[in-house]
């Protein structure tokens, strides 16, 4: 069935369904340059698919050529929910909270890499960033600034859109980094720390050697020089 668009039209009234299904075929919506084409569902306690202007699901392609999955509020207002443009590798962008059920993954063989290094000087670019505490739709949460970390590390940063936004998991590699980075500090602090216990090795008990010099052990004050 084709619909070509050129006004409100409906076909065969409003329909209830106890169940419905398409076997073969299709429907295609189709509407003039200025206005995309569109499919609106409601519910109304008994099943029934209707064309109301409020309190509807709908689904459409707007004139950009973007999908779009949005509902239509009590008040008529449009609460877009998905976004996908038509350009390739555009951003889809959700404006709800996405959860799943299973493992949410990308892309990263080494076959699809060209370019490969090991990020340099990542506990000086984690000690730059800012964890932070905010509220957003009444609700407190926790993360980062994306102004802030564009001046970090601008690769993580999206200027796609009205919004910057954070590519988080990306943030994960420096980390990594970074904690390797720390760990070798701190091991060549203990290997400092056991070359000094060596040249200057001491009694079991600090405090042994103020029965012998009480001068260099003084009450209250414990000086461990040699």
């Amino acid at each position: 069935m084709v619909v070509a668009r050129t006004g409100d039209q409906s076909i065969g009234g409003v329909k209830t369904f106890s169940s419905y299904s398409i076997h073969t075929g299709y429907i295609v919506v189709r509407a003039g340059s200025t206005q995309g084409g569109q499919v609106i569902l409601g519910y109304t306690g008994s099943g029934a698919i209707t064309n109301e202007a409020s309190n509807t699901w709908n689904v459409d392609v707007n004139p950009t050529n973007t999908f779009r999955i949005f509902r239509k509020n009590s008040t008529g207002a449009t609460d877009i929910v998905m976004q996908i443009p038509e350009a390739a590798g555009a951003t889809i962008s959700f404006a709800r909270p996405i959860t799943s059920s299973g493992d949410i993954t990308a892309f990263s063989d080494m076959r699809l890499k060209t370019n490969v290094r090991t990020i340099d000087g990542a506990l000086d670019k984690v000690s730059l960033l800012r964890g932070v505490y905010f509220d957003r739709d009444g609700k407190a949460k926790i993360g980062v600034i994306a102004q802030e970390v564009e001046e970090v590390l601008p690769e993580v940063v999206s200027n796609e859109g009205e919004y910057k936004s954070v590519a988080y998991g990306n943030m994960t590699a420096v980390l990594i980094e970074a904690i390797k980075e720390l760990r070798s500090q701190v091991e060549d602090l203990k290997k400092q720390l056991n070359d000094l216990a060596r040249a200057h090795p001491r009694t079991a008990d600090p405090t042994e050697g103020a029965k012998t010099n009480p001068t260099k052990y003084r009450t209250g004050v414990c000086d461990w020089s040699y």
